[in-house]
């Protein structure tokens, strides 16, 4: 017997009993038999035998997660500028995240080589007249441009763990809220396929 299943939407098959845990199915997945009617998981008593026995994903049939590179993870950072859907492996979180930090100190350096004499002179006079307007206006740019796709990917490894995007909001809380999110990003990738896509990076 075959089976088809909907996922995110869209009929997915032919596929065995073994290989439709691997898509993270649940007892309210809908199913087609044979290309029969569609039915809830749970109607079916062979699928549901195999999970409530927590029958899981068949080693067979997990998903491989490759590590991304440094300058991979920068490629797919710009690709998916401002796209919130679907996961973001740590690898490739963490390697964005460091890649900010380096494009943030470059910045800090170039502005501190052109406006450094204004800000010498600002933080001496402490005259308005003197603030480094260019130095703050360059940096904010900068800073702008990297918003969007640092909010994207943040949110994309929550999905990763299991969690939906709207806990980065958890930031707003300070210290705490930034610390949960950061044991989040820390994790591990779920093992397979969750409501937010399929495993990232996936050899």
């Amino acid at each position: 017997m075959v089976y088809y299943i909907m996922y995110n939407g869209q009929v997915t098959g032919p596929m065995n009993r073994e290989q439709m845990f691997a898509y993270g199915v649940n007892r309210d997945t809908m199913v087609s038999a044979d290309g029969g009617d569609w039915r809830p998981l749970y109607t079916y008593p062979e699928l549901m035998e195999l999970l409530s026995r927590g029958a899981g994903v068949p080693p067979q049939y997990m998903a491989e997660q490759r590590q991304v590179s440094f300058l991979e993870a920068i490629k797919i950072g710009f690709s998916k500028y401002a796209t919130f859907s679907g996961r973001a492996s740590r690898s490739e979180f963490w390697w964005w995240v460091l890649f900010t930090y380096i494009i943030s100190f470059i910045t800090a350096g170039v502005g501190q080589g052109i406006w450094g004499n204004d800000l010498v002179q600002f933080a001496l006079s402490g005259d308005i007249a003197d603030l480094p307007i260019g130095l703050y206006s360059f940096t904010g740019v900068v800073n702008l441009f990297f918003l969007l796709p640092t909010l994207a990917v943040s949110v994309r490894r929550l999905h990763d763990t299991g969690h939906s995007g709207w806990f980065y909001l958890l930031n707003l809380l300070c210290c705490i809220g930034s610390i949960i999110l950061l044991v989040w990003y820390c994790q591990p990738s779920k093992e397979q396929s969750n409501e937010y896509g399929p495993v990232p990076n996936q050899q």
